[in-house]
């Protein structure tokens, strides 16, 4: 938590020091995410002998579905812009500027997955992240494209079973000797601690500026290392990021004009 802190700090640092940057940017996001996870048995092969509708994800061998989980996002950003080209469409009579950014943030939000057995029992897996994206923008006209990496920290987990109706214990018995599910009575819970606690994610998207102090950010967020913590499994998070920002702070580098 200590080194959380500390990064949050630094982040507010830069926010404040736009001594050397050609504009600077403080502002609020906020939106929604879609996000799934891949699931892999190490080995297992992609098509081995899977249920029909049960589609290339296994835990510990046996065949499940995934399917997409909605969830948030919500935090600050900063931008610290530094002017790289002037004219860069002059020939087309546009004359746009190319800047080149460092756009750290820190934000809160929801990621994680649905997952479901070969009888259609269901469980909605969350994972809430206190992220922190550093990305590279490069902005051309009122277009950004964004790309780098994101470090994730777990804050929360939490996940609910959605039984199907008249099934017996069909599935408790499938899932009775796989360490990534509790099975208690009548009922089976995901064992959430199988879980890691981090994630690193690679960020790509572009960002489009509107009216009024507001962007609009569209985002993929692919998972680059296993958070998974059971022996011979591989889970890793996806997710499709939508936000909406508003700029609270911009100021632009005064240029100094020499007189003739």
């Amino acid at each position: 938590m200590l080194k959380i802190k500390k990064l949050i700090l630094f982040l507010i640092f830069l926010s404040y020091n736009s001594a050397f940057s050609q504009s600077f940017e403080f502002g609020l996001n906020f939106g929604f995410n879609n996000s799934k996870q891949s699931l892999r048995t190490d080995g297992a092969g992609l098509y081995s002998s899977q249920p029909q509708g049960i589609i290339q994800n296994t835990i510990q061998g046996i065949p499940f579905k995934v399917k997409n989980l909605q969830g948030y996002n919500f935090g600050i950003y900063t931008l610290l812009n530094f002017k790289i080209k002037d004219d860069a469409f002059a020939w087309r009579n546009d004359g746009s500027t190319i800047y080149l950014g460092i756009q750290p943030e820190s934000q809160f939000s929801l990621h994680g997955t649905k997952i479901m057995d070969s009888n259609n029992s269901t469980w909605n897996n969350k994972l809430y992240y206190l992220s922190i994206p550093i990305l590279l923008n490069i902005k051309i006209g009122k277009v950004s494209i964004l790309f780098g990496p994101q470090l994730s920290f777990i804050q929360d987990k939490e996940s609910s079973y959605d039984r199907s109706k008249g099934l017996g214990n069909l599935s408790l018995k499938n899932l009775a000797n796989l360490s990534a599910f509790n099975t208690l009575g009548s009922v089976a819970e995901f064992d959430m601690a199988q879980y890691s606690d981090k994630d690193v994610m690679f960020v790509t998207g572009f960002e489009l500026e509107l009216p009024y102090n507001f962007k609009f950010s569209i985002r993929n967020l692919s998972g680059t290392n296993n958070i998974s913590k059971i022996e011979n499994q591989t889970w890793k998070n996806n997710s499709w990021q939508f936000s909406i920002k508003f700029t609270i702070l911009n100021t632009s580098k005064k240029e100094k004009i020499s007189e003739n």
